[in-house]
């Protein structure tokens, strides 16, 4: 369910973007990481793929690139806590 709430926030439009649900999004994505890489468990590619959103974001939809990245880094925080 996470994983698809997440590719939903990652296909929204810019204009349905405010910062309630930027953070409720970072949060999601921070439990996620917390669930999956604070664990030692990588993040499948066929869930959600890292680098196929950004490069999608900075490609596409230069607008989203910003809350993009701010979600992804809360996600990929939890790499720092597992070392």
């Amino acid at each position: 369910m996470t994983y698809k709430i997440l590719q939903a926030w990652f296909s929204l439009t810019d204009k349905s973007v405010n910062d309630k649900k930027l953070g409720n999004f970072k949060s999601l994505a921070f439990w996620l990481g917390k669930l999956t890489i604070g664990k030692g468990t990588p993040i499948l590619i066929n869930k959600i793929n890292i680098r196929e959103i950004l490069v999608n974001s900075y490609t596409h939809h230069p607008t989203r690139l910003a809350p993009n990245v701010s979600v992804i880094l809360k996600l990929l925080e939890q790499i720092i806590v597992y070392k």
